[in-house]
């Protein structure tokens, strides 16, 4: 169901709009979590939201790579997309061993940054 509704939404606005509005959410997110840790409630929904935002991404990715790159190229760059995505969660995970979680919710927060920039910046 969420990548029906993802790709619906995503041939109303475009890709764009999409990756720039999950990239907008997860910043704010990232950067006011830290602030959550004492209200449960507001913790738990920020962390649903940032998952929600994580799989509006995964669910409407594999539609644009395909109508960007083609059948054959498409599916090569989801993969590498995938392969990026798990060096990046085990690069994540060795990082909060040595960084303070708050730090890292900043150094998140700067790569979503970077991110928004670059859809924005890079033409495809």
């Amino acid at each position: 169901m969420g990548a029906f509704a993802s790709n619906m939404i995503y041939r109303l606005v475009g890709f764009k709009i999409i990756v720039t509005a999950v990239g907008v959410i997860n910043i704010i997110v990232y950067c006011t979590i830290r602030l959550a840790i004492f209200n449960e409630g507001v913790y738990f929904f920020l962390v649903i939201l940032c998952n929600i935002m994580l799989g509006m991404i995964f669910g409407s990715a594999p539609t644009q790579m395909y109508k960007t790159f083609g059948p054959k190229v498409g599916a090569d760059i989801y993969g590498y997309y995938w392969t990026w995505f798990s060096l990046a969660s085990f690069t994540s995970y060795g990082l909060a061993t040595k960084v303070d979680l708050h730090i890292l919710f900043y150094i998140f927060a700067g790569i979503n940054a970077l991110s928004v920039a670059s859809i924005w910046f890079i033409q495809l």
